[in-house]
């Protein structure tokens, strides 16, 4: 079974030993770990459009721009389903 998770390195943020711990955690518990980022979103077909929406409504709702951190906490969804697979999977934050 594979799990999935989306991670982008931001400039505030290093994560990669929490990202190592989570591959390695799932990985002993049988599951394909698999950590997807920026080049598995960037080519959905609705990326562009999408940004900009999200965007949008972050400004009007909450009054000021969208931070790179929460854009990438929306455009996560668009890199799992880009994936396009025909079986089971699961996703899951990495820093759980």
């Amino acid at each position: 079974m594979k799990i999935y998770t989306y991670y982008e390195k931001l400039e505030e943020q290093n994560h990669d030993l929490m990202l190592q711990l989570w591959k390695e955690s799932w990985s002993k518990n049988g599951y394909d770990a698999i950590v997807l980022g920026k080049k598995d979103v960037v080519t959905h077909c609705f990326y562009d459009d999408f940004c900009a929406v999200i965007k949008n409504i972050h400004k009007s709702i909450i009054g000021t721009e969208i931070s790179e951190y929460g854009l990438s906490c929306f455009v996560r969804w668009l890199a799992y389903s880009n994936l396009k697979l025909h079986e089971r999977f699961y996703v899951s934050d990495y820093d759980i």
